[in-house]
């Protein structure tokens, strides 16, 4: 597979491609005849064994024949390794991609969240320089919770590549490379990062598709820093009962089937889609064995790298692919999410997926009246409304301006120590003190966050919505 690549590469003995292209479309259908008749013997063996074991179900989603190259998006004679990100700020779904010889290519969102135009591609936009590697595999992540996107790359020779963004989250500006930081190492054979927080301990870590002989692994590099100072542990390999894919492993999470954990979608060498099911939880993983070609999905059986974004705004994840092999080589392949509302919304509310917080009950919902001190979230802000205690109901807290953009100031008749802590939507803790009542946030990103004045020495516990605006 190396020798094919490298060919490709350079441009050159186009017999011997096809020699052994045809070579390795050959050993995988006798991989796959051998795969069908392993299935079938484990089938056989179920029914034997009169034991009540079936396989499980793909959730209902639905995902409509392929478009190629929507919105806007061209044809690249290259490699590009796409990945979804609002590199801007503005609410929309960008591109990213990782191209030809480590260049990023840059697609912009010009249109809306829901009905996007792309520009025509921009290479090394924004600071960015080639990685000068065969190829490179961009996924991002806020990795020292600057309120801004860094990046990661894989590279063919399995280095892990860093660039830390030096600007904002609205008008990025990208550092020089580094190699292999935060307790990286390079990885044997090829690697497709992706960042997730697979253990639920809120910051980041790395599942890397790893690309070794003649098997695609994957690799769970946990976090063991913290979201500010990430310091990732040594790589286990095929974890929470994932299994190995042929020659090549291209992951990307989502949550396909919305009960509030991350699902894998990876594509192998000249293979279909390959789907994991998470039946664990958001904290502690668990995969079923994979099922082939899901939700109706039909693979082009090529080299295909794949992303996932809600690109039409209706609340389901829509998939991109790019291949790199085949009849739709260098093209944007989208796989529009034609799953109804009222698959994905239980309690029919108008809300589901991951932003309902209760999707059994028609009361809770993001914007619902909140009910204080109850013990419930009702508008899914991540906290229970919680009002003055009765020891200090008489007194007065104030807390203005609100919104912010520089200075907030809380100020009370109360003639005891306060505590002051400011969290964002995640429930991140941004900011606390307690020596004064006035707190800076003029380097808060804008948006919605959270303000909870305490008391050390009496009962109260005062939380606010505080809006920071630029």
């Amino acid at each position: 597979m190396h020798k094919l690549t490298n060919l490709r590469l350079a441009n050159r003995n186009f017999r011997r491609q096809g020699i052994l292209e045809k070579k390795l479309a050959q050993l995988y259908k006798k991989l796959l005849a051998l795969q069908t008749l392993f299935k079938r013997a484990t089938v056989t063996t179920v029914v034997v064994g009169a034991m009540a074991i079936t396989p499980l179900p793909s959730a209902a989603q639905k995902f409509a024949a392929f478009e190629i190259n929507p919105f806007g998006l061209v044809r690249l004679e290259l490699i590009h390794m796409p990945d979804f990100t609002d590199l801007d700020g503005d609410g929309d779904l960008d591109i990213m991609t990782g191209g030809d010889h480590g260049a990023f290519i840059y697609y912009e969102n010009t249109g809306t969240d829901s009905i996007p135009e792309f520009t025509a591609p921009v290479s090394n936009p924004f600071g960015l320089t080639n990685t000068e590697t065969i190829f490179n595999a961009p996924d991002f992540a806020d990795l020292d919770d600057d309120g801004d996107l860094d990046i990661i790359t894989g590279s063919y020779y399995g280095e892990f590549i860093y660039v830390e963004n030096t600007g904002t989250i609205t008008d990025p500006a990208f550092a020089v490379l580094s190699s292999n930081p935060f307790g990286l190492d390079t990885i044997e054979g090829m690697g497709f990062p992706t960042f997730a927080d697979i253990d639920g301990d809120g910051d980041y870590d790395i599942m890397a598709g790893g690309a070794g002989g003649y098997e695609g692994i994957f690799l769970f590099l946990k976090n063991i820093g913290t979201a500010s100072l990430p310091h990732f542990d040594a790589p286990q390999t095929n974890p929470f009962g994932l299994s190995s894919t042929l020659y090549l492993n291209i992951p990307a999470f989502a949550d396909l089937d919305n009960d509030g954990d991350l699902d894998i979608m990876t594509t192998e060498y000249y293979g279909p889609f390959i789907y994991f099911i998470n039946t664990g939880t958001a904290a502690a993983p668990s995969y079923a064995p994979p099922q082939i070609d899901p939700f109706e999905l039909v693979s082009t059986g090529n080299f295909s790298f794949i992303t996932f974004g809600d690109l039409d705004g209706d609340g389901d994840d829509d998939l991109l692919t790019a291949d790199y092999y085949g009849f739709y080589a260098g093209n944007f392949l989208y796989f529009k999410n034609t799953t109804p509302i009222t698959a994905l919304d239980e309690d029919l509310d108008g809300y589901f997926g991951s932003t309902d917080c209760d999707d059994t009950n028609p009361e809770i919902h993001p914007l619902a009246i909140e009910i204080p001190n109850n013990g419930i979230d009702e508008d899914c802000d991540g906290m229970d409304l919680i009002t003055q205690t009765q020891d200090i109901a008489d007194k007065k807290i104030t807390i203005y301006p609100n919104p912010v953009s520089e200075t907030v100031f809380v100020t009370t008749d109360l003639s005891i120590a306060l505590l002051i802590s400011i969290f964002d939507l995640t429930g991140q803790l941004m900011h606390t003190q307690s020596e004064t009542n006035e707190i800076d946030v003029s380097t808060f990103p804008a948006g919605l966050y959270f303000i909870k004045v305490s008391s050390p020495t009496h009962q109260m516990n005062v939380v606010e919505k505080l809006f920071v605006v630029r």
